[in-house]
């Protein structure tokens, strides 16, 4: 091969590479401009998922960022604002878990997640009566929610009202008859109660739906 062919063809690969790298790098920056704007086109709503992921993995820096971003497009998202006070309650930062909270059944009056929140969050500052008036609300918002059923009874168990907690649980069970976390708790009421017949009946009764139960354990 001649000189002059063999740097004409060192030309060519020469314009190929550059040729190749430069749409190569035009791929990525469109890629690149998609991505933020189907960000900046999907719902506040759509990313809330992703929070709440990052809330209960633990994550409360990257959910806080992602929330605040989720806020400045729409601070009228009462979802939203119910995780933002999960951020800073998992951030030991109370009061402003509080105002979250109670920005979010401002908002939403139907939130019962928020009303919820509130309830276990004032029932720890000593404030009983606002305790009772939120969980009551997010009781009667969902009325077959385990986990709130039990947050009432707890309560009135605290407040030394053990007949009003049995009469809660009882009537529930009637409705959620194999709900396994109602049966553990009418089990713990009736043990704290003192009352151990019934104890460990319940608990026996447990341990037949769940193996893993270590409750009759405790007794």
């Amino acid at each position: 091969m001649d000189r002059k062919k063999f740097l004409i063809r060192i030309g060519y690969l020469i314009f190929a590479v550059l040729f190749l790298g430069s749409c190569n790098e035009s791929n990525y920056v469109r890629k690149k401009q998609q991505m933020k704007q189907n960000w900046e086109s999907s719902t506040s709503t759509s990313r809330l998922p992703v929070a709440e992921e990052l809330i209960q993995e633990g994550r409360f820096g990257e959910a806080f960022k992602l929330l605040q971003r989720c806020l400045e497009a729409n601070p009228e998202d009462a979802y939203a604002q119910y995780l933002m006070g999960r951020v800073h309650l998992g951030q030991g930062r109370d009061d402003m878990a509080y105002e979250s909270f109670a920005t979010s059944i401002q908002l939403e009056s139907k939130l019962h997640q928020g009303y919820y929140a509130l309830g276990l969050l004032v029932q720890d500052k000593d404030h009983a009566q606002d305790a009772l008036g939120y969980l009551q609300k997010a009781l009667k918002l969902q009325p077959l929610k385990p986990e709130y059923i039990i947050a009432l009874a707890h309560y009135y168990e605290l407040q030394g009202q053990t007949d009003l907690a049995f009469e809660l649980i009882k009537e529930k069970r009637r409705k959620l008859p194999e709900d396994t976390e109602l049966l553990l708790a009418h089990a713990e009421l009736a043990q704290s109660s003192g009352d151990l017949d019934l104890a460990v009946d319940l608990y026996q009764q447990a341990l037949l739906r769940d193996n893993t139960s270590s409750g009759l354990l405790e007794l």
